[in-house]
């Protein structure tokens, strides 16, 4: 199976993780020092990913939630008119 890693860190890292409450950074930090494998593939692959955050500006990024309809909360726009009434 192939992976698109710059999409997988996106919505891993992103801001907009609904229960993230560590970022990319503290997350790989904490799975470095609790996680014991020898599988070699296995670091190779968290290592990839946290090379591919850095360089996207999404290692060390704060959660910051926000509603589905943030958009709409942040430009202010009404809700579209409902035409079947």
């Amino acid at each position: 199976m192939e992976v698109d890693l710059d999409r997988l860190v996106e919505y891993v890292c992103g801001p907009n993780w609904r229960y993230a409450t560590e970022n990319c950074q503290d997350v790989i930090s904490s799975l470095k020092d609790t996680y014991s494998s020898s599988d070699q593939y296995f670091w190779h692959r968290v290592s990839q990913f946290e090379a591919r955050a850095i360089a996207l500006g999404l290692y060390d990024n704060e959660p910051s939630f926000r509603d589905s309809d943030w958009e709409e909360q942040d430009l202010g726009v009404a809700d579209p008119l409902d035409l079947d009434e």
